[in-house]
């Protein structure tokens, strides 16, 4: 993403109008020293957030290193755009091209500034309930060991954070469980505390990875109860396609595991907001479009 000059004395008000933009934005806040920002997304970005393990955890994360708000906003269609004071930039991406236009009319930037503020009164405040990502690896410790928690922390963090939405890190913990010999009983306790996922789901993609001959079970026996299973990679494994990435696992090789890039993910809920022409809406539109047809032309 390009950055912009922002000074943030006043509260920068941030729109961003879908999921891809949602994990740029997050790029420029970890490199930014901002603070105390509104955001506002759509319904359809809201609820895919929600659900899109671990970019939540890491955007939850991003949000209260900043001190920034997250807001839903009933409002359908409006362009990403960072607000501050009476300056504004829209954001324009197209193909490869990432850029912030500056829109230098302060009256537009004043226009803008007071409808976000409406806006804002209207929405409601977006909670992820996933714990923060660094809250999330101390538990995966504490309950699993540290060898799983380096594991499976080398596997996410070799994803790209736009790609996170579609990784199955389910499966991605089942690996990094089995390259540690960590018990089944523990990651699960594990992800159902978390809310990373049930232990029903966990059992579930355990038996998939069993059935394709990625994983295996070893009896382990307790003192009380039924015997618990530990994890262990089949001995035969180099790479291993789980739902939306490729994973490059060994028990053997000592090298770091990597994810290749991911695809989309087919399962992704898509939502379609219903078209909302207002008057005012309109005539921001117009301005920003003219506003955007004369920078271009000014280069």
């Amino acid at each position: 993403m390009d950055t912009i000059s922002v000074d943030g004395s006043d509260g920068v008000k941030i729109v961003i109008s879908d999921d891809i933009s949602v994990s740029e934005f997050a790029e420029w806040l970890i490199a930014s020293d901002l603070s105390d920002m509104n955001i506002l997304v759509s319904k359809t970005t809201a609820d895919n957030l929600r659900r899109s393990f671990p970019l939540n955890s890491k955007i939850k994360e991003i949000l209260e290193q900043h001190n920034a708000t997250l807001y839903l906003t009933e409002e359908p269609s409006l362009p990403t755009t960072v607000i501050d004071g009476n300056q504004a930039h829209y954001y324009v991406r197209m193909g490869n091209v990432r850029r912030f236009v500056k829109l230098s009319d302060d009256e537009i930037g004043s226009i803008l500034t007071d409808e976000f503020e409406s806006l804002l009164e209207a929405a409601s405040r977006v909670d992820i309930d996933t714990p923060v990502w660094s809250e999330l690896l101390a538990k995966l410790e504490s309950v699993v060991g540290l060898q799983t928690r380096s594991e499976f922390e080398q596997l996410i963090e070799a994803a790209k954070l736009e790609e996170m939405d579609s990784l199955d890190a389910v499966s991605v913990a089942l690996i990094a469980a089995a390259q540690s010999g960590a018990l089944s009983y523990d990651l699960g306790k594990w992800a159902e505390e978390t809310g990373v996922a049930s232990k029903a789901t966990i059992s579930r993609r355990k038996t998939a990875l069993e059935t394709d001959g990625v994983i295996y079970t070893e009896k382990v026996p307790v003192e009380v109860g039924r015997p618990r299973q530990r994890l262990l990679l089949a001995d035969d494994i180099s790479a291993v396609r789980i739902d939306t990435a490729e994973v490059d696992v060994s028990r053997k090789e000592s090298t770091e595991p990597r994810l290749a890039e991911d695809e989309p993910d087919s399962t992704t809920v898509s939502e379609q907001g219903n078209q909302k022409q207002e008057s005012d809406q309109d005539e921001i539109t117009s301005a920003i479009e003219q506003e955007i047809q004369d920078v271009i032309s000014s280069e």
